[in-house]
């Protein structure tokens, strides 16, 4: 039996969506990094990333970019080669590195140490700083259903970085608005007519 009452009536706390959904430059994010099976669960049922990189905005509102432990056994060379895969790896977390003026150089005897090696340095880095970042929807040859932080350089400076000096600028590869969520095509649908 259950007996409820408005005593036990609560408001749903509601979403925080990052940067309120707005494509573009986010000043006053904060970056963490968190650890499959340290920071988050498992979950036997999911591949989940082994790493994620979590960008918060100064509402609470965040995203977070997954990295996975790079295979040469299982990698899809569609969009180039196991050894670029594992460059472009570290690369993104190499830009962070920089950003704090961390030296992003690494000796690893292969990609899951170097992934190890350059999330700890980007974890012991960014504790306490706060940053700008680049959101977007994807690019506009690969539209996302969901805000994101941009996938290529220049994605992250440091907060205060002036406008003049600020290279978070659009580019012409960024989709900027937010597709239908049944929609993936940037253009109009005339297919009815």
């Amino acid at each position: 039996m259950f007996t409820f009452g408005k005593e036990n009536q609560t408001e749903s706390a509601g979403i925080v969506i990052f940067n309120e959904g707005n494509a573009g430059k986010v000043e006053n994010v904060n970056v963490k990094v968190e650890k499959l099976g340290v920071d988050y669960p498992e979950d036997p049922g999911k591949k989940l990333p082994h790493y994620r990189v979590i960008f918060t905005d100064s509402n609470g509102g965040l995203t977070n970019r997954g990295f996975y432990y790079l295979d040469k056994t299982s990698h899809n060379d569609k969009y180039g080669t196991f050894d670029e895969a594992v460059q472009k790896q570290w690369n993104v977390l190499a830009s962070i590195v920089s950003t704090v003026d961390g030296d992003p150089s690494v000796q690893a005897s292969n990609p899951i140490e170097m992934l190890d090696k350059m999330m700890l340095k980007v974890r012991n880095l960014v504790d306490g700083k706060s940053f700008n970042v680049f959101a977007n929807y994807g690019t506009k040859s690969n539209p996302k259903k969901f805000i994101q932080i941009r996938t290529w350089n220049p994605f992250i400076e440091l907060n205060g970085t002036d406008e003049k000096s600020s290279k978070l600028k659009e580019s012409n590869l960024d989709q900027m608005e937010r597709l239908d969520v049944g929609n993936n095509s940037t253009g109009s649908n005339t297919d009815w007519v």
